[in-house]
């Protein structure tokens, strides 16, 4: 895969179509809010990245294609499975994460006072972050699925039987496109974070965060589409 290229494509895309995303964009996180609207939107964003990757006419209204017969009860679907597989790897994550203190503990006992306390929340720190990177390993298989049940129309269970077959056969570069995802999430909403912490002023500080969710939310989930069509191996 030609990774250069990959985000080239998809942040031209995203710069040819910056007012219907943008706008889209902040309908998709403030109309989320009511929860029931959250899938659909979800969808129908997925919708609009999909048509600005075949280079079709984009228009801010396409983010409410999920509202349309037929997409509002597969958002749902798509929905409810997240929900299953978060809370599944949450469950895993804290069963490990108690088996880990309890080692700990063992450890702790038999090494006699040798850790400080500041050490101790240290160590449980940095076991709770390397933890939840184990856990959230499993997740880079369906990484795919959304993108190909709105593509390929899939039922959700082909959508992540396809979506683990294309990760298994490429999966240095799914790991890379899941890291380079997350990274620029991270850096939409990082500068809000960093003026609070710092007491920018309020108005400042909010327009980081739309700005971030502007260029940030669509460039990350594009990249996430483009890369679905070409491990498809077919045309956009």
């Amino acid at each position: 895969m030609e990774y250069k290229r990959l985000f080239r494509d998809s942040f031209s895309i995203v710069i040819g179509n910056i007012i219907p995303y943008g706008l889209a964009a902040l309908i998709l996180t403030f109309a989320s809010m009511l929860i029931i609207t959250a899938p659909p939107l979800l969808y129908g964003f997925i919708s609009m990245l999909i048509k600005g990757a075949r280079q079709e006419k984009v228009r801010t209204t396409d983010v409410f294609d999920g509202f349309r017969s037929g997409n509002f009860l597969r958002s749902w679907i798509y929905f409810i499975f997240m929900i299953a597989v978060v809370i599944l790897l949450m469950i895993a994550w804290m069963v490990l994460y108690i088996f880990a203190g309890i080692l700990m503990i063992i450890f702790g006992s038999l090494a006699g006072p040798v850790f400080s306390e500041t050490m101790v929340i240290s160590i449980l720190i940095i076991v709770s972050l390397v933890l939840a990177c184990i856990v959230a390993i499993p997740a880079i298989l369906i990484v795919y699925v959304l993108p190909l049940f709105v593509i390929k129309e899939y039922s959700i269970t082909n959508a992540i039987s396809e979506s683990i077959k294309m990760v298994k056969g490429h999966l240095i570069a799914s790991t890379i496109i899941c890291t380079v995802i997350a990274l620029i999430a991270l850096a939409g909403s990082l500068p809000y974070y960093i003026g609070l912490f710092f007491h920018w002023p309020q108005w400042f500080s909010l327009l980081l965060y739309f700005g971030g969710i502007i260029l940030t939310t669509p460039l990350s989930q594009q990249i996430l589409v483009n890369t679905t069509f070409e491990l498809m191996g077919t045309e956009l």
